[in-house]
């Protein structure tokens, strides 16, 4: 699920993409897209995840600070997720 916040800026995850360093899959990533008039969108990569810290699988949230929360299935050891913070 992406989110968009009041300046019109889409946050979102992705459960593959990024460069094929991870097991040939892809990066998971948290992304920011920043509209440019009349041009497309800009990319933003927020945080990049390795095979150690999960797949991001779910939507992300923001707190009154504007930080992003967000849940990830593995990492951690074996059948376990993490709940991860970005400061923005």
């Amino acid at each position: 699920m992406d989110h968009f916040d009041a300046a019109g800026d889409l946050y979102g995850t992705t459960s593959f993409g990024g460069d094929l360093k991870c097991n040939g899959f892809g990066c998971r990533v948290v992304f920011e897209l920043t509209p440019m008039a009349g041009q497309g969108w800009t990319e933003k990569l927020l945080h990049v995840f390795n095979n150690d810290n999960g797949i991001p699988l779910a939507g992300l949230i923001f707190d009154a600070s504007h930080n992003l929360y967000g849940t990830t299935n593995g990492g951690s050891g074996p059948d376990y997720g993490t709940v991860f913070e970005i400061i923005h």
